[in-house]
């Protein structure tokens, strides 16, 4: 009973991590934008410089943190909603961007029907 038990558990683990034997190049393989809402110096600049430096040290490859300020995070948010989803632009932002969808109806937010959000 162990025995097969141990055997079904095996099999199991080995069929969970056969998507990532079959990954041809390891994420990141260029590097990855962090794009910033938000001017340069404010805090949630300096947030993202903290952990564009850690992602570095850990993964590698760059993390580039762009700011796109202005419109009420608007131009950096959009930015990132128009990205390719390849998982190479991602945005660090404060809470509250979220409700810029309900306060601005006329602007189209592809992100809120196809991205996670991060906060």
């Amino acid at each position: 009973m162990v025995k097969t038990v141990f055997w079904i558990l095996t099999i199991a683990l080995q069929a969970t991590a056969l998507p990532a034997w079959t990954q041809s190049t390891p994420y990141p393989s260029r590097p990855v934008r962090l794009v910033v809402p938000f001017p340069p110096g404010g805090s949630t600049d300096v947030m993202a410089r903290l952990v564009a430096q850690k992602l570095t040290e850990r993964w590698g490859r760059a993390i580039v943190v762009e700011n796109k300020p202005g419109g009420g995070t608007l131009i950096g948010t959009d930015f990132v909603a128009r990205a390719s989803a390849d998982g190479y632009t991602a945005l660090f932002t404060a809470g509250g961007v979220q409700l810029q969808c309900c306060r601005t109806p006329t602007k189209n937010f592809p992100m809120i029907r196809s991205r996670i959000l991060f906060t």
